[in-house]
């Protein structure tokens, strides 16, 4: 009995020691590590705007209409002009990084939208800052069919599409391929494709 007891003593006293003395090692999510070192600045409304005006048509998608809401994300009407496979497609696109990364709840609000918008073949959701774990399992129970697009898929399409703005892209945050994209980030097919083993987007398949 005495020996147990001061076993037991004697580990309260180690662990009393260590931590006094021991440093505290801070728990950092590498992902969000890797954003607060990015030291890049935010790309700028305008810039954003002009990158997806280039890249849509170059996916084969027809620009029909382009808003802008209150937090300045873009909201837009395209047109897939492919016969059967083709149809209207709604693309929802935020620049902003500041917020963090997009939730399940506003993926899923997306989806619903998409889902009573009458014709819509689709959604494609871009959001530079990325989405969370939770919103790429939030897009198996969506009503409609979303697609994922963040910062490093957009630096691929737009590598891949229009080459010209690449170089333009990756001065800005969160612009990096690979970078934050999330291993579950391929599409559920359509108008983007899926991305193929090396994170590039598979081709658009043009018409004729």
């Amino acid at each position: 009995m005495i020996v147990v007891v001061a076993a037991l003593f004697l580990g309260l006293v180690l662990i009393a020691i260590l931590a006094r003395f021991a440093h505290n090692v801070p728990r950092i999510d590498a992902r969000a590590a890797r954003q607060t070192t990015d030291q890049r600045s935010p790309i700028p409304p305008a810039e954003f705007e002009r990158t997806l005006r280039a890249l849509l048509p170059a996916l084969g998608l027809e620009v029909l209409s382009m808003t802008t809401d209150d937090s300045g994300t873009l909201e837009m009407t395209c047109r897939d002009p492919r016969p059967v496979t083709g149809g209207r497609i709604l693309v929802r696109a935020s620049h902003r990084t500041a917020g963090g990364q997009v939730d399940a709840a506003e993926v899923l609000s997306f989806a619903e939208s998409v889902r009573s918008d009458t014709g819509a073949l689709k959604g494609i959701d871009i959001a530079v800052a990325g989405f969370t774990d939770e919103a790429y399992a939030a897009r198996g129970a969506a009503p409609s069919t979303i697609e994922l697009i963040d910062g490093g898929m957009l630096v691929d399409l737009v590598r891949e599409y229009a080459p010209e703005r690449v170089q333009l892209l990756e001065r800005y945050r969160s612009m990096s391929t690979g970078g934050l994209r999330h291993s579950r980030a391929a599409g559920a097919g359509g108008a983007l494709g899926a991305p193929s083993d090396d994170g590039a987007a598979a081709a658009l398949d043009h018409p004729g």
